[in-house]
């Protein structure tokens, strides 16, 4: 599945299989992707800002470039395999963290 460019502003996928699909400089802010199985997924460029991406499967997924900042990571699986924008901490993703590791107000 290809979401290039798409404005997925607020999209509630919920629990959906979206492995391998690519949303390159998609914007997804406020997103519901709670427990969605992102493995393998592709964010480069997008902006995720304030989405959910909590328990979700991200083994895999690339977030380079992405902006996470804000985003909600509670209880997510990532891997060594998973790519995360320079400056995120992957160690806390029992937090919701913005791009640079720091608990987001």
């Amino acid at each position: 599945m290809w979401f290039v460019s798409a404005m997925l502003e607020k999209a509630r996928l919920y629990q959906a299989d979206l492995q391998n699909a690519v949303f390159w400089e998609a914007s997804l802010p406020g997103a519901g992707l709670r427990a969605a199985d992102l493995s393998g997924v592709d964010f480069s460029g997008a902006v995720l800002g304030d989405a959910s991406l909590d328990l979700a499967d991200l083994r895999g997924a690339d977030f380079s470039a992405a902006d996470v900042t804000g985003t909600s990571f509670r209880g997510a699986v990532a891997d060594d395999t998973t790519t995360w924008p320079e400056g995120f901490d992957p160690t806390r993703l029992t937090d919701k963290s913005d791009q640079h590791g720091e608990t987001a107000r």
